[in-house]
């Protein structure tokens, strides 16, 4: 059975956006093109912390005030891809 793909999901809501979350979301997907990384981004609804964006949520965990240098350290506990 294949292992299950990560997934980051990045707030493309008003106040997100408002807080740069675009250039976060560009971070990320410099890093895992980059690196080769096993995965999968998506840009998300609001979720309803928008005092604490941009949000980023790493399988399942919600990270605040993720700014893209804290993207390309997030990223560093994905693996590459075989």
């Amino acid at each position: 059975m294949p292992e299950k793909k990560s997934t980051v999901k990045i707030c493309a809501g008003r106040a997100c956006s408002g807080r740069f979350s675009d250039f976060v979301a560009e971070r990320a997907e410099q890093e895992i093109t980059s690196k080769n990384l096993d995965v999968k981004i998506e840009r998300c609804a609001c979720q309803g912390l928008c005092d604490r964006g941009p949000i980023v949520i790493l399988d399942g965990e919600t990270k605040t005030y993720v700014d893209p240098v804290e993207m390309g350290k997030l990223l560093k506990k994905f693996p590459e891809k075989k």
